[in-house]
């Protein structure tokens, strides 16, 4: 049997319970047999037994007749169901007290397998799961943050590592997303983004894609400004623009020793816009944007009403946009001042008039050559600005003369 107060094993024949003092009577409660109902005494029954038992020494307190009072221990069924304590009895010939029910602490009520009929769930694991589920988002969303899952901006292309590893096609949809920035800044903070320029947002020459022309020579390209040029459809800034890394030909400015015209009416301009396209693969040349370029329209002049603007999807660089602001003469200022803004790439490089720079030396077959800007020099009838083999974006040359061609190009 078992103290339904304490809940410990009463030995057989001890009138209490040994570790809290309950009478045996008031701990004599067994669990019958599954079906088997409980008799129980009246309340007037109850409370004479009572008083019986408690007007008797301890010593001479009897015990239970044998077979009348049994406890759980020789009840298998009821012990497996509540082995703590019993939940009833099977047969009380004496009630320990007035209401034995009332006076017990509640216990379970068993289901038919045994088990208690409520259960509290598990905290622990589940506060770890709810934890593992955070963490784990918090990773997802840095993963794709960063490109590692691929993860598309808005122009719908994922993150690459370099410019190199980017199509032409999704090198065009991302100059749509750069050219609708604000400015130029928020233009560069695109370009990051996307790996197209260093993370402090400056270029150094390096942001190349290989290209081989239709003429079989191998060569790059480099991302010289982001949101610089204006399409000439008028839809806004093209996102791009980009410079050989080396010359992909050599031609003359004129056929003739003049600059009249300038750019404008030059035989150069005409190349390249028919022999000259012809030698970029067709992926590249079908993501070309024709953009407006600022340029002197008459050759030999000082005046600002010179600039005429053209539509070009290959051009020659001006030499404002590669060497910045020129002397602040007038005459100067009125052309060359106006054919343009210098490109993030020579500013970040430091290219200026009169000063060789390693970034506008070019090769043609391995060799360093001169090559031609769009610039007619003002000054006479018959030269174009040129940047020497050693860089410098400064002297002048015959427009007849056969120099390399580095052209320039939007997406």
């Amino acid at each position: 049997m078992f103290c339904i107060k304490c809940g410990s094993e009463i030995p057989s024949g001890a009138a209490f319970c040994t570790q809290c003092g309950t009478p045996v009577n008031e701990a004599t409660q067994v669990t019958p047999p599954a079906g088997q109902a409980v008799e129980s005494d009246t309340a007037a029954q109850q409370a004479a037994s009572a008083q019986q038992v408690a007007a008797q020494p301890v010593s001479a307190q009897p015990a239970p007749p044998s077979g009348t009072a049994q406890t759980a221990a020789t009840q298998p069924a009821a012990a497996s169901a509540a082995p703590a304590a019993p939940a009833a009895a099977q047969r009380v010939t004496a009630s320990p007290t007035p209401d034995a029910t009332s006076a017990a602490p509640a216990a379970p009520t068993p289901s038919a397998s045994g088990e208690a009929a409520a259960k509290k769930l598990p905290v622990i694991p589940i506060a770890i799961g709810a934890a593992a589920v955070v963490i784990i988002a918090a990773i997802v969303i840095a993963l794709a943050v960063t490109g590692v899952f691929g993860s598309s901006n808005s122009s719908g292309v994922a993150a690459k590592g370099s410019v190199n590893d980017y199509t032409w096609a999704e090198l065009s949809a991302i100059s749509d997303e750069i050219g609708a920035a604000t400015d130029e800044n928020a233009a560069i903070e695109i370009a990051k983004k996307y790996n197209l320029c260093n993370q402090d947002g400056t270029l150094d020459g390096n942001q190349r894609k290989d290209v081989t022309l239709t003429n079989g020579l191998q060569t790059s390209v480099q991302i010289v400004g982001f949101a610089h040029d204006d399409k000439s459809d008028g839809s806004g800034k093209a996102g791009i623009t980009f410079m050989f890394t080396d010359a992909i030909a050599q031609h003359k400015m004129n056929s003739n020793d003049s600059n009249a015209g300038g750019w404008v009416a030059s035989e150069m301009r005409k190349w390249l816009s028919g022999e000259g396209a012809k030698l970029l693969p067709n992926d590249l040349l079908n993501a070309i944007a024709a953009v407006d370029k600022d340029a002197n329209g008459i050759g030999k002049t000082g005046s600002s009403s010179s600039i005429a603007t053209t539509s070009d999807k290959l051009w020659l660089y001006s030499s404002i946009e590669v060497a910045g602001t020129p002397s602040s003469e007038a005459k100067y200022a009125n052309t060359y001042g106006n054919e343009g803004t210098q490109y993030l790439l020579f500013r970040n490089q430091s290219a200026a008039r009169n000063k060789s720079n390693s970034i506008l030396a070019k090769k043609y077959e391995g060799e360093f050559h001169s090559w031609y800007l769009r610039s007619a020099y003002i000054d006479d009838n018959d030269r174009f600005i040129r940047v020497d083999p050693d860089g410098n974006p400064s002297n002048a040359i015959s427009a007849k003369r056969t120099l390399t061609v580095v052209p320039g190009f939007c997406l």
